[in-house]
């Protein structure tokens, strides 16, 4: 029995349903007139929707969702500049490898470079900064072609989420009409009998330690770095590397292991200080690093290895290279947690390693020092600020942390606490951090904390909105310097007569007025009792707030240049 449909609909229906069957839970959407056919299908779904009137907070939101779950979800967008704004994020999710699934309604083909009102070419718009792209042009309703509609979602999902994670792209052009009863064919087949079961099991490639790697580690001094970007069986495998061999394991501020209660005796957390300290190379010879994770927050790990020379075993997954310092050295394409496994079973591969405790003693030393330092702090110090709210929030909350000067503050000052924290450090713009807590929330449906700039928060504040309209308990600590500070701590600063009117960028704004639209849970913080009473406010009942503390950029500067380490 043949039966009336809308292509685009019929279309739009099973590529949302194979997602769907895949394991698709959130969907983040944007107005437009192209992608009716997408909203249609995916009112039906059991997915769950969230509109968001800009598609730059959108793409940013869903960030965040897969942060926090490892599930992509779906971000769609109608056609022309709609689909441009979704770039920074997907930039950040391809650095970053995080799963997404970004769907772009489109024109026909045959309206491209005709002056069709927004129609640009969206084919392969973000070829550089994507994991895989397809193009669909819906057509009439035939067997075949749906299948590689069909076909296309799944690869989708596991291109995304298992062969080569981060951000797909599926640009589908569709012709009017779009609504479901605007019928164009009669079809005889159920959608159901299109669906395929997906596999979703993809088998680790067998790893084997290369002679090079053994004959590295059989000889001279190693210790093992960890980045950001690694999950618990990971977390776990490197801790044990390291404790088995007695290897100093350094742990930087973007990494979960940093932000974990006594995970090891081995670790250094604190060598973002010390490794600026003159003379610091004679003491700390070292020969090998096994590097896992993203590349250091801060700039005194890569200058220590380009003075250094170390000879890097980088462990990644996917065999691309998270080190700048551009150091001799090999990637191994693996596992973390298989490496780990096979050099601890491999008996001729133990190390020769004599140095770990020279680095625990220097750790120490440097603890004590940057614990004096900040106890004699004005309250207000940014890297003291960052401290005392870490060290105030609940334990095991989810915190994201603004670049610039914040996530590095943290890298310097902050550790040993269990929190689950959240940086946009792929390629580390100030862009979109509300909406991508936003987004983490939704996700976790926890309570969560940002800390930012102003410039920042500024960046991003209409993503306010979304906060209020899904009542998100999110708090938002602003420090206000006035202006992007970091620039004093660069060698631009040294050019007086550029850096007020090209870099400082003073908003000269009230954060206060800002936020009325959107909270009436403001609150200008001016000692530090008023900060620690208003975080413990904020965890006893988490809502939307908005904590504002100002900064002297001339006293955090000269703060941060005159820190020594006393040893």
């Amino acid at each position: 029995m043949k039966k009336s449909v809308n292509r685009n609909v019929l279309a739009s229906q099973l590529l949302l349903r194979q997602l769907e069957l895949c394991g698709i839970k959130f969907a983040n959407i944007s107005p437009g007139s192209r992608s009716t056919p997408l909203i249609f299908a995916l009112h039906e779904s059991e997915i769950t929707k969230n509109v968001f009137i800009d598609e730059r907070s959108s793409a940013y939101a869903a960030l965040g969702m897969a942060k926090s779950t490892g599930i992509p979800p779906i971000i769609i967008t109608t056609s022309g500049t709609a689909v441009a704004n979704l770039y920074p994020a997907i930039v950040e999710a391809y650095m970053d490898r995080v799963p997404l699934i970004v769907i772009t309604a489109d024109r026909p083909e045959r309206l491209y470079n005709s002056g069709a009102n927004q129609t640009i070419n969206q084919q392969g718009i973000f070829s550089n900064h994507i994991r895989k792209s397809y193009h669909f042009e819906v057509t009439e309703p035939v067997d075949s072609s749906l299948q590689e509609l069909s076909s296309i979602a799944q690869d989708s999902w596991l291109t995304s989420t298992k062969t080569d994670p981060g951000p797909v792209h599926i640009n589908i052009s569709f012709d009017k009409p779009f609504e479901p009863d605007s019928f164009t064919d009669e079809v005889d087949f159920n959608i159901a009998e299109l669906l395929k079961k997906v596999n979703n099991r993809i088998q680790p490639d067998n790893y084997t330690i290369p002679n090079k790697v053994s004959s590295k580690l059989n000889h001279g001094n190693t210790i093992i770095y960890a980045g950001g970007i690694i999950d618990i069986t990971a977390e776990r495998s490197i801790v044990k590397l390291s404790e088995t061999f007695g290897l100093p394991l350094l742990v930087d501020g973007t990494s979960p292991l940093r932000h974990r209660a006594n995970i090891s005796g081995n670790q250094i957390n604190t060598f973002p200080l010390f490794l600026k300290k003159p003379g610091i190379i004679d003491e700390l010879p070292v020969n090998n690093v096994i590097y896992f994770g993203t590349a250091p927050t801060g700039s005194a790990m890569q200058k220590w290895f380009e003075k250094i020379s170390p000879f890097i075993i980088q462990i990644t997954p996917f065999g691309e290279s998270k080190d700048p310092s551009l150091s001799p050295g090999i990637i191994e394409r693996t596992e973390a947690e298989i490496f780990c496994n096979n050099i601890i079973s491999a008996n001729n591969t133990k190390p020769a390693n004599s140095i770990l405790a020279k680095w625990q003693e220097i750790e120490q030393k440097t603890i004590a020092s940057t614990k004096c330092y900040l106890e004699q702090a004005k309250w207000n110090f940014e890297g003291k600020l960052i401290n005392t709210i870490y060290n105030h929030l609940p334990d095991y909350l989810d915190i994201v942390i603004g670049n610039s000067m914040p996530a590095r503050d943290v890298d310097l000052y902050t550790a040993g606490k269990e929190c689950n924290l959240h940086f946009n450090r792929g390629a580390s713009g100030i862009d979109g951090l509300i909406a991508t807590t936003s987004g983490i929330c939704i996700g976790t449906k926890k309570p969560v904390a940002l800390i930012l700039g102003d410039v920042s928060f500024l960046y991003d504040s209409n993503s306010m909105l979304y906060i209020k309209q899904l009542n998100l308990p999110i708090l938002i600590c602003v420090i206000n310097n006035n202006g992007g500070k970091i620039f004093n701590m660069l060698p631009v600063s040294k050019y007086s007569e550029l850096l007020t009117p090209y870099f400082h960028t003073p908003p000269n704004i009230s954060i206060e007025q800002l936020c009325k639209p959107y909270t009436d849970n403001f609150k200008k913080i001016n000692a530090q009792n008023d900060l620690e009473k208003s975080l413990t406010e904020w965890n006893d009942n988490p809502g939307f707030c908005v904590l504002e503390i100002d900064t002297s950029d001339i006293d955090s500067t000269a703060i941060r240049k005159n820190f020594r380490i006393s040893f």
